[in-house]
């Protein structure tokens, strides 16, 4: 794509997750705007302790590569359109589940990756994630409940807004008082 001119170069490429094209990481693309500082370090904690897990058991999901990539398509739509209560199809047997029971067989799954990069506090976190809702969620709920409380669409989308700053503002001040959660999650 680079030599026929059609993109500058390998940074274009908009893939879930890819090798950096500066640095010498992977970058998970799929996460770039959480609006809690918290939801980034519990993602980060997911996205270090699976490669972190996959490095030291390359074997692991080697029945995965046989699947249709739809059914990797068809996943993340339906986490796109509903969200934590999105269901899943299992890419080698067919079974659907829901965000929660893979919340949780994913930390059983990697919880001794976790506990080595020393972020399973963060990882067992994602159990709130699949409870409590994404951004997202959060953001649609308060925008229904307004509209429901008798504001108009304006109104509403300006108390989403301010949720949002002080979400951001709040993850900023937990972060710099040290609140573990929020923490950055780096791994060596």
């Amino acid at each position: 794509l680079v030599a026929a001119g059609f993109i500058p170069d390998a940074s274009y490429l908009w893939w879930a997750i890819r090798p950096s094209v500066r640095f010498p990481t992977l970058e998970l693309r799929i996460a770039d705007s959480c609006t809690r500082i918290r939801d980034s370090a519990i993602i980060a904690a997911i996205y270090q302790s699976l490669l972190h897990y996959l490095a030291r058991n390359p074997e692991s999901f080697r029945e995965w590569e046989d699947h249709h990539r739809l059914i990797n398509e068809e996943n993340v739509w339906q986490a796109v359109r509903h969200g934590i209560d999105a269901r899943f199809a299992n890419p080698v047997t067919g079974e659907v589940t829901v965000l929660a029971a893979w919340a949780d067989e994913l930390v059983a799954l990697l919880a001794g990756s976790a506990r080595e990069l020393g972020c399973t506090q963060e990882l067992s976190a994602i159990a709130d994630i699949a409870m409590e809702g994404s951004s997202a969620d959060r953001q649609l709920n308060r925008f229904q409940s307004e509209i429901a409380s008798g504001a108009t669409k304006a109104e509403a989308l300006k108390f989403v807004a301010e949720d949002l700053a002080d979400l951001t503002m709040c993850g900023a001040l937990a972060a710099s008082i040290g609140d573990p959660i929020a923490r950055p999650v780096y791994a060596e």
